[in-house]
């Protein structure tokens, strides 16, 4: 998946069983549309999250999961993308050291070596590594991570004084009985989890960016000062560089410009670029029009809707009335008025439909008109002006 992957911050709904649905909430209770993978992840996106792990597919998440060091269960219930499965702090460590390597696994070890009073070796043992990741996905994820702190929900780790390269993400349970920050530079993994022993709520303003970032960057920043700060990851040759059209998330085609007048660099694998295209050129209105459209069809849609699911309840009872029916004397006539009646029912939905589209049209006919007069006011008076 290209980080300037489009992904929809909209309400979510999902059935896991006849009697269980599951509707995922964002932090702040607010969806934002579409978003690119990289700006759900720097900004903690849930609803993205989610229907970007559905994609994927959970089995295959949870595959990658284990190769990188996690031994305890990990659920593959869709909510598992937002971090349901319960670990220590060190395996989420160990965890995220293939990212800071790019790409290697290392096996934690508590005791490197055990030496003598005069300083012999009386044993020792090596570190055990592992490739389990491609390198140019671990730098591409680095670099996410990289923006989450510098821009995103980690921004408290770079307020605590931390410089040079480094990288993390913020967690916080529903309940706000957790609250995570897993945090890398290039030579060093750390994880600082807040959280009673038997959970409980830590406070309902609890966020792992609001509270166990800026442990963790305090802490680095302690380590920082004692030692040099290290060279940024090396990019691999297999990760290129390359300007999209930040409404689209593609690649912009030669000497073509975004409909917003500029570009945005991101990141790819070479084999895994996404597609060039040539917007269309955008009338200055058109942003204006895009959040008043949402605004004045929003109510329209939800009353149109909700009609239109009455009806369909309508017919399908009818439905089953028919079938009944049929099972008895006079199945005939039973069976002809039914589907009279569905047909009336299904000429309803269909009308329904039609009213939808023309309240729809008419809002932005009207709305245009009125931008595209506001616009043409607005040059007369400039062209007074000059």
């Amino acid at each position: 998946v290209a980080p300037s992957q489009l992904i929809e911050d909209t309400p979510l709904r999902m059935v896991l069983s006849r009697n269980d649905v599951w509707e995922p909430r964002n932090y702040d209770g607010r969806f934002e549309g579409m978003v690119t993978m990289r700006e759900a992840l720097v900004r903690s996106r849930n609803v993205p999250t989610v229907r970007l792990a559905s994609a994927v597919g959970t089995e295959h998440i949870a595959q990658v999961a284990k190769s990188t060091g996690i031994t305890s269960r990990i659920p593959t219930e869709p909510s598992m993308a937002l971090g349901t499965a319960s670990m220590s702090p060190l395996e989420l460590a160990t965890a995220y050291t293939p990212f800071a390597t790019l790409g290697t696994a290392t096996h934690p070890r508590f005791i490197t070596r055990v030496e003598d009073e005069d300083g012999t070796v009386l044993w020792q043992t090596d570190a055990v590594r592992s490739q389990v990741m491609d390198a140019g996905v671990a730098y591409i994820l680095t670099d996410i991570l990289r923006d989450a702190v510098d821009s995103g929900t980690g921004t408290a780790v770079r307020a605590a004084g931390v410089r040079g390269p480094v990288a993390g993400k913020t967690g916080t349970t529903s309940d706000a009985t957790d609250a995570w920050f897993v945090g890398y530079t290039p030579e060093l993994v750390g994880t600082v989890w807040i959280g009673y022993d038997r959970p409980s709520p830590i406070s309902s303003a609890a966020t792992g960016g609001g509270l166990a970032a800026p442990v963790w960057g305090r802490m680095m920043a302690r380590i920082q000062a004692n030692r040099d700060i290290p060279a940024p990851w090396k990019r691999p040759e297999r990760v290129i560089e390359a300007y999209i059209d930040p409404e689209s998330g593609m690649l912009l085609a030669d000497g073509c410009r975004s409909r917003w007048g500029y570009a945005e660099r991101e990141i790819f694998l070479r084999d895994h670029m996404p597609a060039a295209h040539c917007p269309q050129p955008r009338r200055w209105y058109d942003n204006i029009w895009g959040a008043i459209s949402g605004l004045f069809s929003a109510e329209d849609r939800r009353e149109l809707d909700e009609a239109r699911r009455e009806i369909a309840r309508e017919l399908d009872r009818a439905r089953r009335e028919e079938r009944r029916s049929s099972r008895g004397d006079d199945a005939n006539d039973r069976r002809r008025q039914r589907e009279e009646e569905v047909r009336a029912l299904e000429r309803q939905m269909e009308e329904i439909a039609r009213e939808r589209e023309q309240i729809i049209r008419d809002r932005e006919a009207e709305i245009r008109d009125f931008l595209e007069r506001r616009g043409r006011d607005l040059d007369r008076r400039s062209r007074r002006g000059n």
